[in-house]
């Protein structure tokens, strides 16, 4: 009798356990906090998501978890064994279009705010795997009052470019300079001028031959890719692009523009945001001018894209945070915060260079990121690609 009165509670607190465990189990997705991912995002990119995720007046009351990826590592596989993460904020390009299929279709409602050429961003065989938020571009910098003294106005060719580059010139003083030290402005520069120099079937076929053959050596005898490079290296034997152009860092570009050491400069917009005003303020900004006037063109110009990984039913406050940052508000404190252009097409641009940006890739067939990031989703094998184009041109491309 005594162990039968013992029994009896015990058996009611097991059951009462037993609830309350499954009770959690079924309340702890609801109460855990929504993850935010950044992959191979800057810094000031990274600051101007978070600050709109930790504030109650963008965000509601939701709190975000924030996670930053591995940038050495491929973002699918990152993915794969963090099953907890809610929505990432990447680049478009191979690593992002390795999760079509794994990411939930974004709202093409939102995706209809976008210019038609911007719209193809984040889809893949025309169904959406990521939400465009945000533009970058590779841009031509050019003095203008330099190339006005030399008797050129706005280059509207590669070939007036180079002309007037040229005619800007001081003795022993290379008048093109570009951050190439950077593998991504270097790659940037291989795309800009692959596709001006030869168009955009070329610049695909480029893309195409790089997956396939899996590095540049292999890729070399793609000769459009093998004449892209070569022009680089003509460039800089008849000291058109400083010698040293692949080796240099945005602070060396910074202080050859400030000293007046180059009439034109090859470099992202994002980094045209960041040389102080008084240099700037001497230089045009340009799409790079194609080689035959009238072409058509697709402009090397990086997107950031927002997805919702699908191996679980949504987290609705991650998804909605995304659609914000789509919409008028969040694009307009986005872009005002980072510097870049917004995707939405109803929003005002932070400012004129900003509204040109978005204006010319809108006219294009789209934006393009980087060759090696179009082709490679291993960011290993991005690396190795910009290796490679250095050990080609600092070769001449002797034994390629």
């Amino acid at each position: 009798m005594n162990n039968k009165k013992l029994l009896i509670p015990a058996i009611g607190t097991a059951i009462a356990l037993f609830a309350i465990a499954i009770s959690a189990l079924f309340m702890a997705p609801a109460l855990r906090k929504p993850v935010i991912a950044y992959y191979r995002l800057p810094a000031n990119v990274r600051a101007a998501l978070s600050a709109l995720a930790d504030d109650p007046a963008f965000s509601g009351k939701t709190k975000f978890g924030i996670v930053v990826l591995d940038d050495t590592k491929g973002l699918a596989e990152q993915l794969a064994k963090k099953p907890r993460v809610d929505v990432v904020f990447a680049y478009d390009g191979a690593a992002a279009a390795a999760t079509a299929g794994k990411a939930l279709v974004p709202s093409e409602q939102l995706r209809l705010l976008l210019a038609a050429a911007i719209r193809g961003a984040g889809t893949r065989f025309g169904v959406g795997y990521a939400l465009p938020i945000l533009l970058d571009h590779f841009e031509v910098a050019y003095d203008a009052k330099a190339f006005g003294k030399a008797g050129f106005g706005e280059p509207r060719t590669l070939g007036d470019l180079i002309a007037g580059a040229q005619k800007t010139a001081r003795p022993g003083v290379s008048p093109i300079a570009c951050a190439g030290g950077n593998d991504r402005d270097l790659l940037l520069l291989v795309g800009a001028v692959a596709e001006a120099k030869y168009g955009l079937p070329a610049h695909d076929k480029i893309v195409a031959d790089l997956r396939e053959k899996g590095t540049l050596k292999s890729a070399l005898a793609n000769a459009e890719l093998r004449g892209t490079l070569d022009t680089l290296v003509d460039w800089r034997k008849k000291g058109i692009l400083h010698p040293e152009w692949y080796r240099m860092k945005d602070a060396d570009l910074t202080a050859f523009l400030d000293k007046g050491c180059a009439s034109v400069a090859f470099m992202p917009f994002s980094t045209h945001r960041t040389i102080p005003l008084k240099t700037i303020s001497r230089f045009s900004s340009i799409p790079f001018p194609p080689a035959q006037p009238g072409s058509a063109r697709a402009l090397t110009a990086p997107v950031i894209v927002g997805l919702l990984p699908s191996y679980r039913k949504p987290n609705a406050e991650a998804a909605e945070f995304l659609y914000r940052l789509a919409r008028e508000e969040g694009q307009t404190i986005l872009s005002a915060n980072t510097g870049l252009v917004p995707v939405n097409s109803i929003v005002p641009a932070q400012d004129i260079q900003a509204n040109d940006v978005r204006f010319w890739v809108a006219s294009s067939n789209g934006p393009r990121p980087d060759p090696a990031s179009a082709a490679f989703a291993d960011p290993a094998k991005i690396a190795e690609t910009a290796r490679d184009v250095r050990a080609y041109i600092e070769a001449n491309n002797t034994g390629f």
